[in-house]
């Protein structure tokens, strides 16, 4: 675990139009890849990288649109540019999940890869990096978070 709790560090990102920004607080809680068909469509790739915070460690400077495509989720999204910067499961409110496709500096900040979720529905041509558990549900359970 990277542990830079120095009040001074910081995350921040933005969507790739730069109209939604965010700001977080280190240290982040995990690191990992989603495979599900949503976060395969919403990127165009294999899947989306996440980084997972406490709630009140990440302030919006411009806040996402809130879109809900399954029962699992809401997602952070630029309503002028598409991106994807958050999503947020229904299972636990208390954290916030970060796409690192989003984060403009602190990335020596963030968790390394800890597991890859939603295994179940990843693409055929999909390959998952070794050393790393690959869970074939979503399982983000809040004792891993905190």
């Amino acid at each position: 675990m990277n542990d830079n709790t120095n009040s001074q560090a910081q995350i921040t990102g933005s969507c790739a139009c730069g109209k939604v920004k965010f700001v977080a607080r280190p240290p982040t809680q995990q690191t990992v890849h989603c495979y599900c068909t949503t976060c395969r469509k919403c990127s165009g790739s294999d899947y989306i990288a996440f980084t997972h915070f406490n709630i009140d460690q990440v302030h919006w400077t411009t806040s996402p649109q809130i879109w809900r495509k399954t029962d699992r989720a809401t997602r952070g999204l630029c309503k002028t540019c598409g991106s994807c910067v958050s999503m947020m499961y229904d299972s636990d409110p208390r954290h916030i999940a970060i796409t690192l496709g989003s984060v403009d500096e602190g990335a020596s900040l963030i968790q390394p890869l800890s597991k890859c979720i939603m295994v179940s529905e990843k693409a055929d041509w999909a390959i998952l990096p070794s050393g790393v558990s690959h869970d074939q549900k979503m399982s983000v359970p809040d004792n891993e978070l905190d």
